[in-house]
Parts: C-alpha cells; sequence; structure tokens
C-alpha cells in the first residue's frame, strides 16, 4: 500500500521496487554475449559441415540455419531462467535475451560466410550466386541477407519460446 510522506509525495512499496528492478535485469548482456558466441559457432560448425559433404550447390540447406539457432536462443533462455531469482523470466528481458543472442550469432555468423567466401572458399560463393536467380549477388549483400534472415528468424523463435517460458518453473536438480 503506498503512503504519503509529510512532503505530499508518493513512496513506493518493496513490491513496485522489486517489479521495477526485474524490468531490465542487468545479466541479461553477459547472457547475450556468451550464447551468442556459442550460437555463432553452433552456426558456422553447420555452414562446415555443408560445405564438407559437398551440398554447397543445393540453396536450401540454409533454411535449416534455425536448429542451431534455435538451440542456441533456448539454451541461453533456459540457463537465464533457472538462473533468475525465484525461477521466473520477466518477458522482456526473456525476449531481448533471445533477440540480442540470435542478433549477434547472426552478424558474427554474416562475417564468418563474408570471410569464408572471400579468403577461403570463393568457389562457394560462385556455386551460390549460380544457383540463386538474383543477378549482381555481392559477397557483401550475401552477409547481410545472412544477417537479417538470422535476426528475423530470432524473434520469431524469441517469441515462440518465451510463451513457454514465461509460465514454466524448473525444480532445482
Amino acid at each position: 500500500m503506498d503512503t504519503i510522506s509529510n512532503n505530499s509525495t508518493v513512496q513506493t512499496t518493496e513490491k513496485h521496487k522489486r517489479r521495477r528492478e526485474k524490468w531490465v535485469d542487468a545479466s541479461v548482456s553477459s547472457y547475450i554475449l556468451s550464447f551468442g558466441l556459442i550460437t555463432a559457432s553452433l552456426l558456422a560448425t553447420y555452414f562446415l559441415l555443408v560445405g564438407i559433404f559437398d551440398f554447397r550447390h543445393v540453396i536450401e540447406y540454409r533454411y535449416f540455419n534455425i536448429i542451431p539457432l534455435t538451440i542456441g536462443v533456448i539454451w541461453a533462455l533456459r540457463t537465464f531462467h533457472k538462473r533468475s531469482h525465484h525461477n521466473r523470466t520477466h518477458h522482456f528481458n526473456g525476449f531481448m535475451l533471445g533477440l540480442g543472442t540470435a542478433a549477434l550469432a547472426s552478424f558474427l555468423y554474416g562475417l564468418f560466410v563474408l570471410l569464408f567466401i572471400d579468403v577461403i572458399g570463393p568457389e562457394m560463393g560462385v556455386s551460390i550466386q549460380d544457383h540463386l536467380d538474383i543477378g549482381g549477388l555481392t559477397t557483401e549483400w550475401l552477409a547481410v541477407f545472412t544477417v537479417l534472415e538470422g535476426t528475423m528468424s530470432g524473434v520469431m523463435v524469441s517469441f515462440i519460446a518465451m510463451q513457454y517460458f514465461k509460465n514454466v518453473r524448473f525444480i532445482e536438480e
């Protein structure tokens, strides 16, 4: 219950203070950094496996990038949720964690694709350009499209995953 002091200002209760503190959790950025790097390495590993098994001419395999991205985002959300206070995650914090993880991972993965195609495997870039019907696609645009596609996929994965994590409680192991 709010009380009015002598100065006629409203003092907030402990409950409101705790609610406000949960709104933006400072530890979210450290989770974004660590799980963004892990997710980017999962995406790069998938990219290299596609190249090793010579599936680079099948452009549709890029749709499976959602699998390592989903694994990384859900892993970040689950870890954050289990370590948060009272085993609860505020929806905004969880959504920002998932979005930030996906955006950082997509950015790093886009840089990896750009460097790989420019330096290590230019024939892969030529193969991708030959199988797409987009004329004049440069490696820079390919990296930009990779980042945008990964970030938008991350928005969807984060939104869907938070529908689960906002209501679940994990039992201490």
